[in-house]
């Protein structure tokens, strides 16, 4: 049941967005990265670089964009939404989900 108590299933839309969440490792941060406007695969640059919600609504507050200023990752995308975007970043020791858990397995980019 929703949370209006409606008994309707949630809209394709958010159960996407709440999927992306866990498999990226950060449900408890959804709400701060989204409220910056930020999408999972970008939170999961900032997180591999040492940096969190905080540091990127500074950014943000100042002009700046979705992933951190300076730095360059490698990416690819299966579809055409910022969501699709996979980026090619080691999350941090003690990430839970499962993009962490797949990038662990994959070998090294050159």
């Amino acid at each position: 049941m929703d949370q209006a108590g409606s008994g309707a299933p949630p809209p394709d839309d958010v159960v996407r967005h709440i999927i992306d969440w866990r498999r990226a490792g950060l449900p408890a941060d959804a709400d701060a990265w989204t409220d910056l406007d930020i999408v999972a695969a970008e939170a999961r640059v900032w997180r591999s670089v040492g940096l969190g919600p905080e540091e990127a609504r500074a950014q943000r507050a100042a002009g700046g964009a979705a992933l951190p200023a300076g730095v360059e990752v490698g990416w690819g995308a299966v579809g055409s939404n910022r969501d699709d975007v996979r980026y090619g970043v080691v999350d941090p020791p003690g990430t839970r989900g499962s993009t962490a858990q797949e990038r662990l397995h994959e070998p090294p980019s050159p």
